[in-house]
């Protein structure tokens, strides 16, 4: 990338390095405030160095600025640059969301039929229904991939009322603190989400 930031020299002009250094050595010069003559020369090194900050700032701001529009085409050129990449990632996590999600609906679709299997049995075992479960041979499931998640923790005030006083805020992140130490705080409870990690 070329960094043409890189030919903004950060620099101040000569005349303002100099009336700051000037203004300084004055103040430091300046003798102690004891009458209306040195009260007056106290003030007017005051404006002096007041005038030479403000100078400073000035070329400083106008140096930033040059920088800030400098950052504003970088910015948008990157835009331009990964909007394709980031429309790409939106359809992998689509598609690997629906995945995941089918999965999940055979594994559910699997258990009912497990289950279903089990009370037929044990109907039939115990002589109520003499009908044999017929016999289902299962499809091994398709290996769930070791995508990265993490657990997020969520507090849930499902009765307002009930929260002691102490949370009466109601300060979520306190009352996440005190159940997370195993605090039982009524009307509360927490609860768990897994959410997939980006590498």
């Amino acid at each position: 990338m070329s960094n043409t930031a890189l030919s903004l020299k950060p620099d101040y002009t000569v005349k303002v390095r100099v009336e700051l250094e000037d203004a300084v050595a004055q103040a430091w010069a300046l003798p102690d405030i004891v009458d209306a003559s040195s009260c007056e020369q106290a003030q007017a090194g005051d404006t002096r160095l007041n005038k030479a900050i403000k100078a400073l700032a000035a070329e400083r701001l106008d140096f930033t600025r040059k920088l800030d529009a400098v950052k504003k085409v970088v910015l948008e050129n990157e835009k331009a640059l990964t909007k394709d990449a980031v429309e790409a990632q939106k359809l992998i996590a689509e598609g690997i969301d629906i995945y995941l999600e089918a999965l999940r609906a055979e594994a559910s679709r699997r258990e009912a039929e497990a289950k279903a299997r089990e009370v037929a049995l044990a109907e039939a075992e115990e002589g109520e229904e003499h009908i044999m479960a017929p016999l289902v041979v299962a499809e091994p499931m398709a290996e769930v991939p070791n995508l990265p998640t993490r657990r997020v923790t969520h507090v849930l005030v499902n009765d307002p009322l009930l929260l002691p006083r102490k949370f009466l805020d109601p300060n979520e992140s306190r009352i996440k603190a005190a159940l997370e130490a195993g605090e039982v705080v009524p009307g509360a409870h927490l609860t768990y989400e897994d959410v997939r990690v980006r590498r």
